[in-house]
């Protein structure tokens, strides 16, 4: 009798046990962080055989996810280079071209976003942005975004000092505050699937200094520009502020369910090719950035060499979650560049800005080989990346060399070449002072 009976208490206990398993929903958490690092140029982590040890959290992640070798951007500028790889179009698909002077300044009004896409697939949106120039107002690059966190402008009246000192606050924020506006709002907010981009400047600007103990970090070499010991310098705080902020997450989110992208909008020049900015030029040094995918759903332990584009980020963030990819964007999935079933991609980019004397400028890049073209007096740039990475010799013009041009030549035509574009409305005084003191004008 008490045998009987322990089988059917054995027997209760097992079916409610299934019974449990049947019902009990399924862990759907997902996060995917999308973290933009401003002028990060990709052969300053040490992940891309930097000599300095400027990026050990970053470099963690690249070893246990999926780093690309040659990942390239469309453009040198924030705006124009951020709405690409936030929509996977190209600039002369998505609108947005330029930081000032012209009318194609803000995303066309029928283009989604990658926020667009994943609010609609249930997924709670946000962005922290850290500079004037992804003002929400100006660019549109907040379509989609349930909030959307621009808010760092602290005098709409100037951005300068009567003694013309820069006001860093009124234009952009240090990384440190801006992760601050993130935690705030997921601890408030606690989503169970979110994406969320957060951009951060500090790399951007010399007079955003890291703490102390960042400064020191790099000593100078011999005859090295401050500027350019110091960008190591914020290359390095920032890379702790990414490990900071996964510490602090890791209580408040599984990271087996978390993804994460990150990435560069552009480079910085550092005096190569004689130019120490960006906005100007589309050489390598503006154009190779890093990408390091991190998480559920990407390869571990993966260094891809094949050339791709920032464009390809948005459809492979959306096939990896199991989301439809929209028809006609310009980027594709980067799983087969992966999983090593292609060469590379044709990369293009654009800098339309009216700053400086170069004019326009055009780039593709194909297997290794880059054509630059001015239409403004009309010129060309070729080179063999794979021989000559510093774009050292210019190879237009030389025989041996006439069918790689032609080629490429062939693929750069294939887009809007047009330098015939409507001029904004004169910027208020309160924009061109914050765009000067960030070094747009």
């Amino acid at each position: 009798m008490k045998r009987g009976w322990w089988w059917i208490a054995a027997g209760a206990v097992l079916a409610a046990a299934v019974t449990f398993a049947v019902v009990r929903p399924m862990d759907d958490r997902r996060g995917v962080l999308l973290v933009t690092l401003d002028a990060v140029r990709a052969d300053h982590l040490s992940c891309y055989g930097y000599d300095r040890q400027t990026t050990p959290f970053i470099d963690s992640l690249a070893a246990q996810g999926t780093l690309f070798e040659n990942a390239i951007a469309a453009s040198s500028n924030t705006p124009v280079t951020h709405a690409a790889l936030l929509t996977g179009l190209y600039p002369p698909h998505n609108g947005l071209r330029f930081i000032h002077g012209f009318e194609a300044h803000r995303l066309r009004e029928d283009v989604p976003t990658a926020a667009t896409l994943f609010s609609q697939a249930g997924y709670k949106t946000a962005a922290f942005v850290s500079a004037f120039p992804l003002d929400a107002k100006r660019y549109g690059l907040n379509r989609g975004f349930g909030v959307y966190d621009d808010d760092l402008l602290k005098n709409e009246k100037t951005a300068m000092t009567p003694d013309g000192f820069v006001l860093v606050k009124e234009n952009q924020r240090g990384g440190q505050e801006t992760l601050d506006r993130f935690l705030g709002w997921f601890k408030r907010e606690r989503p169970r699937r979110f994406f969320v981009w957060v951009h951060l400047f500090d790399a951007h600007d010399s007079i955003l200094l890291p703490p102390e103990e960042f400064r020191h970090t790099f000593p100078a070499r011999k005859k090295e520009k401050r500027r350019h010991t110091q960008y190591d310098a914020e290359i390095a705080y920032l890379d702790h502020l990414l490990k900071t902020l996964f510490d602090d997450i890791e209580p408040l989110f599984p990271l087996r369910r978390f993804q994460v992208a990150i990435l560069s909008d552009h480079g910085d020049g550092l005096g190569d090719h004689g130019y120490e900015r960006h906005t100007g030029r589309i050489y390598q040094e503006q154009l190779r950035v890093p990408l390091i995918l991190w998480g559920a759903g990407f390869e571990r332990g993966v260094r891809v060499a094949a050339e791709v584009r920032t464009v390809d980020l948005l459809p492979t963030l959306l096939e990896s979650n199991g989301l439809p990819i929209p028809q006609g964007l310009d980027g594709a999935s980067l799983r087969p560049a992966i999983e090593g079933r292609e060469e590379g991609r044709v990369c293009y980019a654009e800098t339309l800005s009216p700053m400086g004397s170069e004019g326009p400028l055009f780039a593709v890049i194909k297997h290794g080989r880059k054509l630059i073209y001015s239409p403004k007096p009309e010129s060309f740039e070729f080179f063999d990346l794979r021989k000559d990475p510093g774009e050292l010799q210019n190879l237009h013009g030389m025989v041996e060399h006439q069918a790689d041009f032609d080629a490429l030549l062939a693929e750069l035509r294939k887009f809007s070449l047009s330098v015939d574009f409507a001029r904004e409305e004169e910027l208020s005084p309160e924009d061109q002072e914050k765009l000067r003191a960030l070094g747009y004008l």
